[in-house]
């Protein structure tokens, strides 16, 4: 993805709450809906995460074995749509670096998540994690306005 203004990393709690039947899905698949999907980007760790939240769903029984499906379906047919931003060694490094800092909550995945952004030139970010939100403003990243 090449630097610009107005690119968007998506984090994987927006993909979830479009696939899944949330509280924040019907936030998520309107802005989804309006959005311009070529100012989208999303890392190729969001299929891992993803796929660990599915399993989540089966395992707690919120999702059936069709639902699951149809919820892949659609994860898969949103990524077709979104740029796919590779991983390096240098965006765990600073992951890990983030992680370390005194009085930080970012988590491992997450820091991953904004490494990623960040190499890659996005200046906003849309998430529905509130601790990796204050990240990202920490990091100078725009966030997507949830109404």
């Amino acid at each position: 993805m090449r630097t610009r203004q107005d690119a968007i990393y998506v984090d994987t709690s927006v993909w979830c709450a479009y696939c899944f039947k949330q509280a924040e899905s019907a936030a998520a698949i309107q802005w989804l809906a309006s959005v311009d999907m070529a100012r989208l980007g999303a890392s190729w760790w969001i299929e891992t995460e993803f796929a660990s939240a599915l399993g989540i769903q089966l395992r707690g029984q919120r999702l059936n074995v069709a639902q699951a499906r149809a919820a892949r379906a659609a994860f898969a047919q949103l990524m077709d749509m979104a740029r796919r931003l590779n991983v390096v060694e240098q965006d765990f490094l600073q992951a890990a670096e983030w992680c370390a800092t005194p009085g930080g909550k970012l988590r491992g995945g997450d820091a991953l998540h904004l490494a990623i952004a960040q190499r890659h030139g996005c200046t906003h970010l849309a998430s529905l994690d509130k601790d990796m939100q204050a990240a990202a403003q920490q990091q100078r990243m725009k966030l997507v306005e949830w109404t």
